[in-house]
Formats: C-alpha cells, sequence, structure tokens
C-alpha cells in the first residue's frame, strides 16, 4: 500500500489531523482495504495571527579603530601586564608592613649583607621600624626562631630563603635570599609575610615585609618595514648598555633616570641609524625633557623655566625600576617604575606615588609599535595614610628630529569618519627617504594632540582632535604647522575627563598611541574602510558574493608610474615570489605631489576558499591586508580591514526551565541590530504538546545589539488559554466488497482516538474537509484527470437516530461535524482543563456490551464498475476552531 503525506500551512487558533487514505477499486468485485494515519499541527490563536517577515539585515555601522587589531581595544584590568610584577602593593594602614629595597644585586653582596629588619612594639605607620601591635617588648626581647614560621599567603616561601634568623638582644630579623629567589624581587617586588608568636603562646602578630630592587635591562625591538628599513623601538637611548644577563642574571642597572619611548629608523642600504628624537644619545641626560606629565589643575605651562612647575610635575622614574624582554615574546618590551611627582590636591602641594605600568609592543600587521600605559594611585599623607586623588590630566610631548634636522616639517595625517585627522606624522622637506607617523584615532588615544613649537607650553591647549578654529586646515597631508618654525614637536594630552579621578590603589584607563615608520619614498595605501562586514550564512546555502575594496594610493616617487595592489587573509606576511600573491589590480600614478591620491574603486576578492573563510564565524573575525608594490620595486605600508566577527546566536524557547520548542539561530555580524518582535524568530504564540503558550511579556531581550559575547537567547512563554487536538485515530474500514449499489461502511477498527483539550472548557467546533480520491500513477504521481468525489461523510451525534441516517458529505470546504456542545457529556474536567475523548463520542455499548458506532466518519464506496482498479489517495483534515463567547 503506498502512502503520501501532504504538508499543510496552517493559522491560528485551529488544529489539522491529516488523513491519508489508500483506496483500491476494480471493474469486479473486490475488496477494498481502506488504512488512515494522521498527524497533527499545532498552531496559534486566530487572534494572535502576524504576517511571516524575514529577518531584518541591517545596514553596516562603520566603527572608526586602529590600524591594527592587537591595539583596537584597551581596558581596564591587566591583560596587558600580566607579566609585570605586581606582588607587593603597598599597605600603609598596615603598621606591621614596611618595604625594603636590596640596592645591591651581586649574590655574594647579598651573603655579605642581608637584609636587617628591625621589630617594635607599637602601632606606627611611619618609619623604618616594623611595628607589632599586639606583641610586647617582652615579648621580643625573649623571641627564639621558633617562634617565627611564614604564614602560607607569603609569596616567599622556605626554599626561597638561604637565611632567616633572630636576635632577642638587638630585636632583628635577619633575611638573606637565595640567587634563583632574588630575581622575584625585581622591579615592585614581592613579600615574605611570618608569623610571629610570643614565647609564652598567649600573643601572636603578623609580619609583611616588603623586598624590592631596581631591575633594569636594555633591551630594544624591531620591526621590518620593508624597503631595508627597520623600526627599532627602546626606552631612552639606545640598547648599547654593557649587560651579562646571559652569564648572571643579576648584573643590570639600578636606575632608571627616565623612561621614555624612542625611535629609531635603521637603513639597511645605508648602514645608518636615523634618529627620530631630539639628540638621541643624549635624552637620558636632558634635566627639563622628559616628555611625560601628570596634573591635577588647569593645564599649565610646564616648559617655563620661570618656576619649578614642570619638574614637580614629572612623571620620572623614582623607584621599583622594570626594564625587560618579555620572555614570552621577543618583540615585546615591558617596563614599570614608581614614579613621585608634585601634585596640588585640595590647594596644598602634596608628593604623590603613581607607580606606571607599560609596553612597547609590536602590532599585528608589523609595522606598527603600540605604547601602552596605565597609572595606579598609591599615594599616602604624611601620616602614611591612603589618599585619593582627584581628576587628573597627562600631557606627553614629542620633540621631532629627523636624519640629523631638528626642524622637521609634521603633516596631518588622513580623515576619519568625522573628517578629523587620526594623527600627525612628520618627514623633511628635502629628499630625505624617511619617514614617521603617529596614529591618535585609538580606543584610549590622547584627547587633544597637535603640531606644536617646541618651547611652546601647553597652556588652555587642547589640540586639534576637534576642530576649535574653521579657518585652519586640517586637510590630510597638509602641513600643520608653517614651515617658519624653528623647532617642531608634536603635543598630546589625555584629559581629567579622559582618566577620572583615582581612589588609593586604582588604576587609570591605559592610554597609549601607536607609530610607524617607512620610506618617504615609497608608495601610501589608505583604504576607505576600516570595517567591514560579510555575514553569509553557509550552513542555508546563500551565496558568496565578492568582497569589494576601494581606496586610493599616492607616490612621491617621481619616477612611478603605477602600482601593484595584493591582498592577504588573516595573516600579514608579504611572500617574497610574485607567483605567490593574490592581486587585486593595478594602479595609475600620473601625479607624484604629497596630496595627490590615485583612486581604486571596487576591487574584487573572488577567490572561493578566500570568501568562505572571510564568511566563518570566527570570534575575532578577520583581517583584509591590503599592500602594494610599485614598479621601482618599492613595497607600500600594509593596510588592516578589520573584517567584524559573524555572530550566531542560539533562540531557545521556554516556559520556566522546560523547552517548549526546538531550538533556532540567527547569524549577524558583530555590531548589528537585531529585533526578534513580529517575526518568526519569537512567535507570540506556541502549541506545544496540547498546551497553548503565549509570550512573556516585557521580554527584554527581543531587541538589542550583537556581540560576540552574545551566544545564546533564551525567549520565555507562559502557559495560556487554548485548545489543541493532542490525539489522532489510526482508523481501518476494513476489507470492503464493492457492489453494484453503494452502501456506507462504519470504522471497523479504531487504534488511539480523536482527542481535544480545551483549556478553561473554551467553546469549539470541529470542521473535516477532504480532497478527492486521486489515482496514483505507477511513478508515484496522482492522476487528477481520474478523481473520486464524495466517498466521505461524517454523521453527527444524534442517539434518537440510527446510522446513517442522514450524513454529512465531506468535500474541499470544511464542514463542521461536531462541536463542544455537542460532546459536553463525553468530556472531563481535570483542573483549568476539558478533554473530550472521541472514542467515547463515536462509539457505544450495546446491551450485550459491544462496541458499535454511532457516530462518526463513513465511507460510501463507488459503484465498482465506474473506476478502473487502481490505488487512490486523498487527504482528509480535521480543523478545531475556537467559537467566540
Amino acid at each position: 500500500m503506498k502512502n503520501k503525506i501532504k504538508n499543510l500551512f496552517h493559522l491560528s487558533w485551529f488544529q489539522s489531523l491529516i488523513f491519508i487514505i489508500a483506496f483500491i477499486s476494480s471493474l469486479t468485485s473486490s475488496p477494498l482495504v481502506l488504512q488512515a494515519r494522521s498527524s497533527v499541527n499545532n498552531t496559534a490563536p486566530f487572534s494572535d495571527q502576524f504576517s511571516k517577515a524575514s529577518f531584518p539585515f541591517l545596514g553596516q555601522d562603520l566603527l572608526r579603530q586602529s590600524d591594527d587589531k592587537n591595539a583596537a581595544v584597551y581596558d581596564n584590568d591587566d591583560d596587558d601586564f600580566k607579566d609585570l610584577p605586581n606582588d607587593n602593593p603597598p599597605e600603609p594602614t598596615n603598621p606591621s608592613y614596611r618595604e625594603y629595597q636590596l640596592k645591591d644585586l651581586d649574590s655574594g653582596v647579598n651573603v655579605n649583607n642581608p637584609l636587617s629588619v628591625h621589630l617594635v612594639p607599637g602601632d606606627s605607620l611611619t618609619g623604618s621600624d616594623i611595628n607589632l601591635p599586639d606583641l610586647t617588648a617582652s615579648d621580643l626581647s625573649t623571641l627564639t626562631k621558633s617562634n617565627i614560621n611564614i604564614d602560607s599567603s607569603s609569596k616567599l616561601q622556605g626554599t626561597d630563603l638561604a637565611q632567616l634568623d633572630y636576635n632577642p638582644a638587638t630585636q632583628n630579623l635577619s633575611i638573606r635570599l637565595t640567587e634563583t629567589s632574588v630575581m622575584k624581587t625585581n622591579g615592585a617586588g614581592t613579600q615574605l609575610v611570618l608569623n610571629i608568636q610570643s614565647p609564652d603562646t598567649l600573643r601572636k602578630d603578623q609580619v609583611v615585609i616588603g623586598i624590592w630592587r631596581n631591575y633594569i635591562m636594555h633591551p630594544s625591538g624591531e620591526i621590518d618595514l620593508g624597503n631595508k628599513l627597520h623600526l627599532q623601538y627602546m626606552l631612552n637611548n639606545d640598547s648599547t648598555a654593557p649587560q651579562d644577563s646571559s652569564s648572571n642574571p643579576l648584573l643590570t642597572d639600578t636606575a632608571l633616570m627616565y623612561a621614555i619611548p624612542n625611535f629609531r629608523i635603521i637603513d639597511e642600504s645605508e648602514s645608518s641609524i636615523i634618529d627620530t628624537m631630539f639628540a638621541g644619545s643624549g635624552i637620558t641626560g636632558w634635566r627639563k625633557v622628559s616628555n611625560l606629565w601628570v596634573g591635577t589643575d588647569p593645564t599649565p605651562d610646564v616648559y617655563g623655566t620661570q618656576s619649578q612647575y614642570n619638574l614637580d610635575h614629572q612623571v620620572n622614574p623614582a623607584n621599583h625600576s622594570y626594564v625587560i624582554k618579555d620572555s614570552q615574546d621577543s618583540n615585546t618590551i615591558l617596563f614599570q617604575f614608581d614614579s613621585t611627582p608634585i601634585l596640588t590636591i585640595d590647594n596644598v602641594s602634596r608628593q604623590c606615588r603613581l607607580r606606571v605600568l607599560s609596553k612597547l609592543e609590536k602590532s599585528s600587521t608589523g609595522q606598527y609599535i603600540i605604547l601602552k600605559q596605565k597609572f595606579i594611585n598609591y599615594t599616602v599623607d604624611n601620616n602614611n595614610k591612603p589618599v585619593d586623588l582627584p581628576q587628573v590630566w597627562f600631557y606627553r610631548k614629542y620633540d621631532t628630529r629627523l636624519n640629523g634636522q631638528d626642524h622637521v616639517p609634521i603633516y596631518f595625517r588622513e580623515w576619519n569618519a568625522a573628517k578629523i585627522p587620526r594623527g600627525l606624522y612628520f618627514k623633511n622637506s628635502d629628499s630625505t627617504p624617511y619617514r614617521l607617523d603617529f596614529l591618535f584615532d585609538i580606543p584610549n588615544g590622547p584627547d587633544g594632540w597637535s603640531a606644536l613649537v617646541y618651547n611652546q607650553d601647553m597652556t588652555n591647549f587642547i589640540g586639534q582632535r576637534t576642530p576649535t578654529n574653521p579657518k585652519e586646515n586640517h586637510d590630510p597631508d597638509h602641513a600643520a604647522r608653517s614651515e617658519k618654525d624653528y623647532d617642531s614637536m608634536i603635543g598630546m594630552t589625555w584629559s581629567k575627563n579622559k582618566i577620572g579621578a583615582l581612589a588609593f590603589g586604582q588604576s587609570s584607563p591605559t592610554i597609549g598611541f601607536e607609530t610607524s615608520s617607512g620610506a618617504a619614498t615609497a608608495p601610501t595605501i589608505r583604504s576607505d574602510k576600516e570595517k567591514l562586514k560579510y555575514c553569509h550564512d553557509i550552513d542555508k546555502g546563500e551565496d558568496l558574493p565578492p568582497v569589494k575594496l576601494s581606496g586610493t594610493v599616492n607616490s612621491t616617487n617621481k619616477q612611478v608610474n603605477y602600482v601593484k595592489l595584493y591582498y592577504l587573509i588573516d595573516n600579514p606576511t608579504i611572500p617574497t615570489a610574485d607567483t605567490q600573491r593574490k592581486s587585486l589590480g593595478q594602479v595609475q600614478i600620473n601625479e607624484h605631489e604629497l596630496t595627490s591620491w590615485a583612486k581604486f574603486d571596487n576591487l574584487q576578492i573572488t577567490d572561493e576558499d578566500d570568501l568562505k573563510t572571510l564568511a566563518t564565524r570566527e570570534s575575532q573575525g578577520h583581517s583584509i591586508y591590503i599592500y602594494g608594490i610599485d614598479d621601482q620595486g618599492y613595497q607600500s605600508n600594509i593596510v588592516e580591514i578589520k573584517v567584524l566577527p559573524n555572530v550566531n546566536v542560539t533562540i531557545h524557547y521556554k516556559c520556566g526551565n522546560d523547552p517548549i520548542k526546538s531550538d533556532n539561530y540567527f547569524l549577524k555580524a558583530e555590531g548589528d541590530s537585531y529585533n526578534l518582535n513580529d517575526t518568526d524568530y519569537a512567535p507570540k504564540s506556541i502549541v506545544s504538546n496540547g498546551i497553548h503558550y503565549k509570550l512573556s511579556p516585557n521580554q527584554t531581550n527581543l531587541i538589542g545589539t550583537v556581540t560576540t559575547g552574545l551566544k545564546e537567547i533564551t525567549i520565555q512563554y507562559d502557559v495560556a488559554d487554548g485548545m489543541a487536538i493532542t490525539q489522532v485515530p489510526k482508523l481501518d474500514f476494513g476489507k470492503i466488497l464493492l457492489l453494484p449499489k453503494p452502501k456506507y461502511y462504519n470504522i471497523v477498527t479504531q487504534t488511539d482516538d480523536l482527542q481535544i483539550k480545551a483549556t478553561n472548557s473554551l467553546a469549539w467546533k470541529l470542521s473535516m474537509s477532504a480532497d478527492p480520491f486521486y489515482r496514483v500513477t505507477e511513478n508515484n504521481q496522482l492522476d487528477k484527470a481520474d478523481s473520486l468525489d464524495g466517498l466521505l461523510y461524517y454523521h453527527r451525534l444524534n442517539k434518537d437516530s440510527v446510522l446513517p441516517n442522514n450524513p454529512v458529505p465531506i468535500n474541499t470546504e470544511p464542514k463542521e461535524v461536531s462541536n463542544s456542545g455537542d460532546v459536553a457529556s463525553a468530556s472531563e474536567t481535570l483542573g483549568n482543563t476539558t478533554t473530550t475523548n472521541f472514542r467515547n463520542v463515536w462509539w457505544e455499548r450495546d446491551q450485550d456490551k459491544h462496541l458499535k458506532q454511532v457516530s462518526g466518519p463513513l465511507l460510501l464506496p463507488p459503484s465498482s464498475l465506474r473506476h478502473p482498479q487502481a490505488t487512490y489517495h486523498s487527504t482528509v483534515t480535521w480543523t478545531l476552531d475556537n467559537v467566540p463567547n
């Protein structure tokens, strides 16, 4: 017997029961076997209909970000500085805490001069002695080493100590560390925590001993810029300080005069070093050249020679200095120090203490150096009590120098979306083939910056991040200062609003900028977009259209006629072989001025594998890198275009904690808005297992913005009044001998029942409709030219009549066959749910207790001579509708 299921679409507050009926006839008398198979589609109430709507794909929001994804996010946690030691935070309110500097780094000297710590009773917060409030002078004079043990919380444990003795006569602890553990004291240092119990065991106290030393290597980093140029980066002057860290890791410098990020260009073709900061190797000898200041009052005259103001506000190293190359990344330089600037707080000058955590690291493209810094407030007053800092600002200046010239023209960089320059770059007006770039348009970059005359102070300085004078020229590649200026510098500020107030122990937002370099004669590429979306659902078979890229190219080299453009996906390493490069197109160069840019439009990435890569659901997104090579062999900068992450958001449908519908999902790009209201993603009504659910009110997660952290959305539903067909019967009319005269046939066997559940006794009506019976051809198609109509009937319950008394013919139009009033006596109510079992409607027991059909579906076969022998199919639909009060 062949069966075919027909899928129907149903609107709300009705329920469908589908019978698949196979009918066999012949020219002679033959048995007819009729089978019924049923399925149910539960749907929502009619009153809650909604029109289908495709999920909105909203337009792009092109966010601005750094040229480098590594610098795209600055935050206030320690991820950037996790490898800098900070195991010795000050405890100013603890009288039993003091910190001590190990001034001698050589282990031999440490042997001869162990650290001596004097213990005294009392609770003073000042001085160099450690006070023990809970122990008496008598206790301290009779203590022995057996009364002292190391607490489990101590950073230094027994294996770190080469010596721990106590002299009761002098009341001194004598501490000597092993050679290995001395390394733990570098920079901010570490702590030894001791528990001390009085000899009579009646009293006890705890000692916290902070131990630190300055540890200053002189590392430098270097990035290959192409064109035989390298950018070297370091602190201060250079990386030539003598050291022998491989044979003796304890041998380093013990003082850091300044902490000034310095950048130098190495020209491999000329075997020369080009300084980009005035005086180069003399930078650490300047008394007033410190390029970082902090303040609490309005921006002051920090350069003025009439006062001590500029020296007071300098952020220079005082102690806890630490400078190394990151052991996990040879391209990263880590450094930290404590600084003690004089600040005005509540109209009083006060020496403050800031712990400065810093990092110089290579960008993801390998073309930028990123400076990141944050500041922790550890300021105390004269009584060693913690001090909260009011809002502070930071100011940094960079005294420009290039190839021996101190007077260097400074130019604006490209515009951001608001048509404000993203930063500055400088290059000599002669044929010097070098330039240095500063990128400020990054999260937590300076909110004020400008090109200045070196001896100009920062009074009322707000910079040119937002144009303050409409007459000022802020066009890209135009001079940021006039040529008549005899000396040039770059100033940048992070305002009070950017930094804010710092409570004791609180760290500032991370601040910074990015620096790069290149050959002034090499081509420069700029992209029209820094971010783009490429969100296509491969799992749903969506096509992957080409990625279109647009931008501009500049070359000041008059010998250049064209620049060939190439692209990379995710890996910015430029292949050396031309055959390995992925071409975008060629840009003709007709003009060679600094302000002349040749445009390229809609250059396409069409490679199918690359498009699949860009469309994958990667939590970090992807990157497209564009670079160019001119016809003279010069390589351009690398431009990164960030492809925003595609986020797959799973949707759960629940009533309480119970799932009521299969999960769904939508795919959108990071930053896209979503609105699930009035869409298939959040139906207002769901019927599941005979229970009707309505969307809970006050859903707060149906509208929002997609982030990479948005993995799932749970939509809550409540149980509502409703009705459903919760079970369908399997009906068998048996084997029928066709007769010349038509005859109604009852159900022979009924397995399961037609069951209706109505919450709160809602009134309903039940309708029935049927397609004609169509002959099934040999290739399993329906031949609608040969159909049988009017075979099905339904007899409504009427106990005063005997089947088949006036049964209702069932055709293609739904016809009511029963309602809740007809079957009230056959329905059972439990709680707020009324259930009708049609076995109690269609069937009754006679006086002999035999079941007989008294209502329900009937079959009226056709004459045996009217149609050929074949298999016939029909679909029968039961429809349940609510009846208004």
